[in-house]
């Protein structure tokens, strides 16, 4: 009996070897990086403006800043912009302070003051984006800190540029299975590294005539996909 289970052992060992062996082999897999691009034309716009007023004391900076800011919120919604697409992002008191040139070792003194006030304007209205510009300088907006183009929906764009990405990548599996003289099999694993990456790229001149000409370029976004595919037999 005792030499029937001896028996019995040896042979689950001597089955249970291959089997440790070829699960433990490495994978039969190439993973490449695959990456696509596309480019879009801006369909928004976002201006970030501002006024700066001076007054003798803070309580003037103050008023004289305010009644800027009226009017430039006022050209705003006469453009015909929504009220929900403009934000105060910004609103600054400081004092002026001079050197007093017969006293030179004494500390600064404060002359008057400084009110500042920005906001962030979004339109979607690119053909009037000229006109739009002009329209807040001559309501007395003397502060321009920055314009960024972007889309409204970038799925769409996105899409486009992940499923280059996909192919990209199972180009390149293709290739190094071609140079190591191996059959490629089917796709095992894809993941995405979502993100979009837009930038300002071959810019054109779109305004009006007579209004200021401004450069929307165009945008584009990037996908980066890593893909696992299987090496054939």
């Amino acid at each position: 009996m005792f030499r029937y289970i001896l028996a019995a052992c040896a042979a689950v060992v001597a089955l249970a070897g291959p089997l440790t062996a070829q699960d433990a082999g490495p994978a039969r897999v190439i993973t490449v990086t695959g990456e696509g691009a596309v480019r879009a034309a801006p369909d928004m716009v976002t201006l970030r403006l501002g006024v700066l007023a001076e007054g003798r004391t803070a309580s003037d900076a103050i008023d004289r800043m305010s009644a800027d800011a009226a009017r430039l919120l006022a050209a705003l919604d006469a453009a015909g912009v929504p009220a929900t697409d403009v934000q105060t992002t910004m609103l600054d008191l400081r004092p002026i302070r001079e050197q007093n040139a017969a006293e030179p070792r004494r500390a600064l003194r404060i002359t008057g003051f400084e009110a500042e006030t920005q906001v962030s304007v979004t339109s979607t209205d690119m053909a009037g984006l000229g006109d739009l510009f002009d329209r807040v300088l001559e309501a007395g907006a003397n502060r321009v800190s920055g314009i960024s183009f972007g889309l409204q929906d970038t799925e769409n764009a996105m899409n486009q540029a992940r499923a280059a990405a996909v192919r990209d990548a199972v180009s390149k599996a293709r290739v190094y299975a071609d140079a190591a003289g191996v059959p490629l099999g089917a796709v095992l694993r894809i993941t995405d590294a979502p993100g979009a990456s837009p930038f300002d790229a071959a810019p054109r001149m779109m305004a009006a005539e007579g209004a200021m000409p401004i450069a929307p370029g165009s945008l584009r976004l990037t996908a980066q996909v890593s893909v696992t595919l299987a090496i054939g037999e």
